[in-house]
C-alpha cells in the first residue's frame, strides 16, 4: 500500500513503504532469545545483529544452588571484566580484572529473579552495561524482595557484541523455563516490529481523585509501565495491580526501596507498591518493568522522580526500588494509581501508559 497521511499528523503504511524514510523508526526490536527447555549451566544468546544498544530482559525461574550469576560477552573468559555494584543498597563494592561480570547477586535456590540490563555496543570501545534486578526472596508478601544495581564494563575493543551468555556459577544450573531476551536498537532502524506493544493509555480528565486506573488490558509476560502524576496538592502515588480485570485490595504486595540514596526500607503485606516520594505537592514521573508469569510471584523494578521544590535552585527527589505481587494463579491485566494520602491528589492530566510483550 502507499503511505497515507491521517488526522493528527499520523502516517499509515507498511514496513516496505517506510523503508529508507528518515525519522520512521521501530524502537526496541527482539534480536535474540533463549528459553531453557531443560536445566542448564548457561543461557546463551548468539548470532546477535550488531546494534548500537541492547536491552536485555532476564527471567530466571530458579537454580539448584545459592550463588552469584555472571554475564560473559562473546564467550570471553579472560580477565577483562570489572564492575561496581550494591546489594539492598548496602554501599558500593568493586571488582576488577574478573573472568565474568555479575548478573544476579545472591539468588537463593529455586527463588525466581528478574532483571533489566542495558548494553552500549561500539566495536572499537569498551562495552558498558548497567543492570537493575531483584530476587523474590521467601515467598509471600510478608518478606520483601532483594534488589541489586550494577555498572560493568568489558575491556574488549575489537569486535561488537555477538553473543551474550548468562552463567549459573559454582557448578550451578538454571531451571527449565529460565529465559534471556535481547532487544536491539539503532538510530538508523526503519523496522515496524517493535517488541513493546501498547496495551493501555489513559489520561485523567474527570477531576482530582484518589484512584485512577487503566481498566483491563491484554496480559503479557513482560510489562513496561510509565506514569506521569499531575499532582493536585499533596500526593503519595502508589501502584496497585490486579488480575481478571479487578484490582486486588488484599495485602499481597511487598516492596523494598530507597529515597534520595538513603538506606533501604521495606513495606510488607500491603495492597500497593511503594514507588514514590511521599506527600509532595509536585509532579511525579514513574517508570516500571514487571515480569508477569501467571504461576510465579510478579516481580517489578521501579524508579520515580519528583520535582521537589520548583526551580533549578533545588534538586529533584528520587525513589528507586523493587516490589513483588504474591499472586501465583493469574497474570496482571489491570493497574491503577492510588493516592496513599487519600487526599485526592491525582489531578487532571495524570497519565498511565502500559506496554507489553510475550
Amino acid at each position: 500500500m502507499a503511505i497515507t497521511y491521517k488526522a493528527g499528523r499520523r502516517i499509515q503504511g507498511t514496513s516496505t513503504d517506510f523503508a529508507g524514510i528518515a525519522g520512521v523508526t521501530g524502537g526496541w526490536k527482539e534480536v535474540g532469545r533463549t528459553t531453557l527447555g531443560s536445566s542448564n549451566a548457561d543461557i546463551v544468546v548468539s548470532g546477535l545483529a550488531d546494534k548500537r544498544y541492547y536491552k536485555v530482559l532476564t527471567s530466571i525461574s530458579g537454580t539448584n544452588n545459592t550463588t552469584n550469576r555472571y554475564w560473559r560477552l562473546n564467550s570471553d573468559t579472560g580477565n577483562n571484566y570489572s564492575e561496581r555494584f550494591n546489594y539492598d543498597n548496602s554501599g558500593d563494592h568493586t571488582q576488577t580484572s574478573q573472568t565474568a561480570a555479575f548478573a544476579i547477586i545472591n539468588q537463593v535456590g529455586t527463588v525466581p529473579s528478574f532483571s533489566v540490563s542495558y548494553f552500549a555496543n561500539i566495536s572499537t570501545k569498551e562495552k558498558l552495561f548497567q543492570i537493575q534486578g531483584l530476587t523474590q526472596n521467601t515467598a509471600g508478601a510478608g518478606t520483601a524482595p532483594n534488589r541489586y544495581n550494577m555498572a560493568s564494563k568489558h575491556a574488549q575493543t575489537t569486535n561488537p557484541i555477538s553473543t551474550i551468555t548468562l552463567n549459573a556459577g559454582a557448578s550451578g544450573t538454571f531451571n527449565t523455563g529460565s529465559e534471556v531476551v535481547v532487544l536491539g536498537w539503532d538510530d538508523s532502524d526503519t523496522h515496524s516490529t517493535n517488541f513493546w506493544e501498547e496495551l493501555a493509555s489513559v489520561t485523567n480528565s474527570g477531576g482530582s481523585t484518589n484512584n485512577f486506573g487503566t481498566g483491563s488490558f491484554t496480559a503479557k509476560k513482560y510489562l513496561w509501565v510509565q506514569a506521569f502524576v499531575k499532582n493536585d496538592g499533596a500526593c503519595s502515588p502508589r501502584f496497585r495491580v490486579g488480575t481478571g480485570g479487578t484490582i486486588d485490595t488484599g495485602t499481597n504486595i511487598a516492596s523494598r526501596s530507597s529515597s534520595d540514596g538513603g538506606a533501604d526500607g521495606t513495606a510488607l503485606s500491603r495492597d500497593d507498591m511503594v514507588i514514590s516520594i511521599s506527600s509532595t505537592s509536585e509532579n511525579h514521573f514513574i517508570n516500571m518493568f514487571m515480569v508477569n508469569n501467571a504461576s510465579n510471584e510478579k516481580l517489578a523494578i521501579h524508579n520515580c522522580i519528583t520535582v521537589g521544590t520548583a526551580g533549578a535552585g533545588t534538586a529533584p527527589q528520587r525513589r528507586e526500588g523493587v516490589s513483588k505481587y504474591s499472586n501465583t494463579s493469574a497474570q496482571v491485566n489491570i493497574i491503577e494509581l492510588e493516592d496513599a494520602d487519600a487526599s485526592a491528589g491525582l489531578g487532571d492530566g495524570t497519565i498511565i501508559k502500559v506496554w507489553g510483550s510475550n
